[in-house]
């Protein structure tokens, strides 16, 4: 990876700053959700209180999320490139605030699973068009600055999804933790269609329909098979080796039908750039690793230490609060800094205070759990900023929706 620019950041149109804010909130919303459902398993879980699910159904309520919005993240992004990026955008906040309203109010476990799939297709519509609407925006050092800010949400909002959810369980219904995206998504979508312009790449390639249909495949059997792995915490089962070998199988075949196209919908010569590589690695397996530990401290604070929604909550608000400072700390590091030294460093603490926590037993102080979600939502804001700021720079901005 490179230095980030050291030239005093550009001045950056009052339009552009609108612009921005539509980018920032959307962004915050999809990571808060990403993690805001798992604090309102214990009440899910309850007949009288919930719905009665089973423990398959809770895991497939964020399964069902993920393995959509990683499967057609790519193809929405692609699609964006030739339709528009705020088209991309308004339409996922759409399906998002409608597929929540549904989420709050299904009527049985199965309907929220399939509602939750629904809102993963429209976080895959909204996060790869904010990403391109921010690379086309913005340019040279104030775009390096738009990104710290941007980037901070992802970390903030995986962080303070289950902050917000002890919140509203301790004075409403588990469906508020849906119900609560509906008056977000308005107000975004509303901002998008009157301060965003509906940008789209330039020069308009042809359409590349082997691309698409060989990524969903590729990247919904291996998501499927991960998520599968990790319900039934085994590697040698064929529902579990037999998508992750196809998966495999068909990314090979997208990467070879690509490289073979004049004007792909994605290049994989990109990947020869260091920098673009080694950032998408670190991103994925970050987020991966935030997703779990943010689960792992859900039930570790409420099933091991009794702990109510709220108070798990609270207890989760130095995470938040690391995350937010630890974006705008990393971009100023990299002016004097190479990035992979800072991101390193930040990468190495963020992987002790994931591993000291399985160490914790029910009679760990508190202290310890607190100290340790301030020191790892510091180095994750450290990380996702300067890094993702790198991967976008890399990019061709005609194809900023299909990174």
């Amino acid at each position: 990876m490179t230095p980030a620019q050291t030239r005093p950041p550009a001045d950056t149109p009052p339009g552009n700053r609108w612009v921005l804010g539509v980018l920032v909130l959307s962004q915050l919303l999809i990571w808060i959700d990403t993690t805001i459902l798992g604090t309102a398993f214990e009440t899910l879980a309850d007949p009288r209180r919930g719905l009665g699910a089973s423990p398959d159904e809770l895991q497939w309520s964020v399964g069902a999320y993920t393995l959509v919005f990683a499967t057609l993240m790519f193809t929405a992004g692609a699609l964006g490139d030739r339709v528009g990026h705020r088209n991309m955008l308004v339409a996922g906040m759409i399906v998002f605030g409608v597929s929540s309203v549904w989420a709050a109010y299904p009527a049985d476990a199965g309907q929220l699973v399939a509602a939750r799939a629904v809102m993963g297709l429209g976080s895959a519509l909204v996060v790869p068009a904010t990403m391109a609407i921010l690379s086309v925006t913005f340019t040279g050092a104030a775009r390096a600055r738009a990104f710290g800010l941007f980037s901070a949400t992802a970390g903030v909002g995986l962080a303070a999804g289950p902050v917000l959810a002890g919140l509203l369980l301790a004075h409403f219904w588990w469906g508020s933790v849906f119900l609560v995206n509906v008056p977000v998504t308005v107000v975004a979508t509303v901002a998008a269609l009157t301060l965003v312009p509906n940008q789209r790449a330039a020069v308009q390639r042809r359409f590349d329909a082997a691309g698409p249909v060989l990524s969903i495949g590729a990247l919904g059997l291996l998501a499927y098979g991960l998520i599968r792995a990790g319900q039934v915490s085994a590697w040698d089962r064929a529902d579990v080796y037999g998508p992750v070998v196809a998966g495999v199988v068909l990314g090979i075949a997208f990467v070879t039908v690509e490289l073979r196209l004049r004007q792909p919908s994605f290049d994989p010569r990109l990947f020869r750039d260091r920098g673009f590589a080694a950032g998408h690695a670190a991103l994925g397996l970050l987020f991966v690793a935030m997703t779990a530990s943010s689960f792992y401290s859900v039930f570790y604070l409420q099933g091991v230490r009794g702990f109510s929604a709220l108070e798990a909550g609270v207890a989760g608000l130095p995470a938040a609060a690391g995350a937010a400072v630890g974006a705008p700390l990393a971009m100023r590091l990299v002016r004097r800094y190479p990035v992979r030294v800072v991101c390193s460093a930040a990468l190495a603490v963020a992987a002790l205070c994931m591993g000291a926590f399985g160490l914790f037993d029910a009679h760990t102080p508190i202290a310890w759990f607190v100290v340790g979600g301030l020191a790892q939502g510091l180095s994750i804001g450290m990380t996702i900023a300067p890094v993702t700021a790198t991967v976008m720079s890399a990019l061709p901005t005609e194809r900023a929706g299909a990174a």
